[in-house]
C-alpha cells in the first residue's frame, strides 16, 4: 500500500470539517466494528500482529496537530509518545452478557470521545463471552483512513488460519520503527503554517486548471452545470444539518 497516496499529510476539507465538530456528541464521524471470535486470541499473538499493522500503517501512529488560527486543515504527525498498550485492551464481558449487552457496550464505546493528544483509534478484546466465545471491538476515527484503508486494516491484522507460520520481519519496517521512534523535534506554528500554505500554493495550478476545465464545459451545457450545483448544494445543506 502507498502511505503517502492512501494517508496524506494532512486531513481532507471533509474530514477537517468533522474533525471540529467533534465536540458535538450526536456529529462525532466514529467508526466501530464488531468481530465475534469462535475462542479469546494469545495476548501476545494479538500485540505482535497488530504491532506490526501500526509499522505497516503509518496513520495508526500519528496524532492530529490543530494549525494556528485555522490557517489550513489539522495536519498528521508522528506520535512521540505513541503506547500500544494505550490503543489495545483487555476486559471482561459483563455477567450473563448476551449479544444485545455486547451491543449495548460497542454503542457506549462509540460514544465516548477520542484523546485528542492521541492517535485516533482505539481496540479492545472483551472475554468470557458464552460458550467461551469473545469479541474484538475496533474503533477508529474516519479521518483516519477511507473504506479501502480500513480493508487494508483488516487484512494486516487478521488470518485465514488458525495457526498461520510466523511472520517474517520486513527490513523496511525496522527502518521505519528505527525512525520513528527517533526524538521529533517540536514543530512550532510559524512552521507548520508555512508547510500548509507551500502545500497550498503547489496546488494552485492544478486547481486552476480544474477551474478552467469546469467553466469550459458549463459553457458547452449551462442547464446540466446548474442541475450539477443545485444537487451538491442541497449535499452540502444535508450534511451541515
Amino acid at each position: 500500500m502507498d502511505a503517502e497516496t492512501r494517508f496524506p499529510p494532512s486531513m481532507g476539507p471533509v474530514d477537517g470539517m468533522f474533525w471540529r465538530l467533534e465536540h458535538e456528541r450526536t456529529l462525532r464521524s466514529t467508526t466501530l466494528a464488531v468481530a465475534i471470535l469462535d475462542a479469546a486470541p494469545d495476548r501476545a499473538a494479538l500485540r505482535a500482529a497488530l504491532h506490526r499493522v501500526c509499522r505497516r500503517i503509518p496513520r495508526l501512529r500519528q496524532r492530529v496537530v490543530e494549525l494556528p488560527a485555522g490557517l489550513s486543515t489539522p495536519r498528521w504527525r508522528p506520535d512521540p509518545d505513541f503506547e500500544l498498550d494505550y490503543h489495545l485492551r483487555w476486559i471482561s464481558a459483563p455477567r450473563d452478557a448476551g449479544e444485545q449487552g455486547l451491543l449495548d457496550l460497542a454503542a457506549s464505546m462509540t460514544m465516548q470521545a477520542f484523546d485528542r493528544t492521541r492517535p485516533l483509534w482505539e481496540f479492545v478484546v472483551v472475554e468470557e463471552l458464552a460458550d467461551g466465545r469473545a469479541a474484538l471491538l475496533q474503533k477508529l476515527h474516519h479521518s483516519v483512513g477511507d473504506g479501502a484503508a480500513g480493508v487494508a486494516l483488516m487484512e494486516a491484522l487478521y488470518d485465514v488460519e488458525r495457526d498461520p507460520p510466523p511472520v517474517e520481519e520486513d527490513d523496511r519496517l525496522i527502518e521505519a520503527d528505527a525512525a520513528h521512534d527517533a526524538p521529533v523535534e517540536d514543530e512550532g506554528a510559524l512552521t507548520l503554517a508555512a508547510e500548509a500554505l507551500a502545500g497550498e500554493l503547489a496546488a494552485l495550478p492544478r486547481a486552476a486548471g480544474r477551474s478552467l476545465a469546469r467553466g469550459l464545459a458549463a459553457l458547452g451545457s449551462p442547464f446540466e452545470s446548474a442541475r450539477r450545483a443545485a444537487e451538491e448544494l442541497r449535499a452540502v445543506a444535508g450534511i451541515m444539518r
